[in-house]
């Protein structure tokens, strides 16, 4: 599993550059065409913001992978270990209900958004929500892939 999980790892880092050039390669070319020609790219903020959630939420997942979010830990360092444990359980269990949720109805929101085209990229709105179940998908993959080896292999899965 951790083979898997280190392969999707490579993609999403690739992914990952990729986004972030394409609004970097958009934003300077929209500096350089609004400042050097007067003659803006009507288009470039629109895809950047699109880039921006893609990026976000392949990010997102990415740092579910390396346990890197942000931890309010003040209470559960005092615990004592059988309820950290515990607790370490929830949030896990619920971690997966939520990126359920996100997967259960993210393609509702696409099929509503199927129809809308974006005013200046001209895309269908449902690719840019697609970005949220490609991440929500991602995020559950991991947590799966931590999961299985803290509580099955009884190791801590390391990035």
């Amino acid at each position: 599993m951790n083979k898997v999980a280190n392969v999707v790892d490579k993609v999403v880092c690739a992914l990952l550059v990729i986004f972030f050039a394409l609004i970097l390669l958009v934003g300077t070319a929209q500096i350089i065409s609004r400042y050097f020609f007067s003659m803006p790219i009507v288009w470039a903020d629109e895809l950047s913001k699109y880039l921006f959630l893609w990026m976000v939420m392949i990010g997102a997942a990415y740092g579910v992978r390396l346990k890197k979010h942000v931890v309010a830990d003040v209470l559960i360092t005092k615990f004592n270990p059988g309820l950290k444990k515990a607790v370490g359980l929830a949030v896990d269990l619920l971690s997966v209900f939520l990126f359920g949720v996100f997967i259960a109805y993210t393609p509702k929101m696409m099929r509503l958004a199927a129809g809308e085209i974006s005013s200046t990229v001209r895309i269908p709105l449902s690719y840019v929500y697609l970005g949220v179940l490609v991440g929500a998908v991602l995020m559950l993959f991991y947590t799966l892939v931590d999961m299985y080896g803290k509580y099955v292999k009884k190791t801590a899965m390391e990035g």
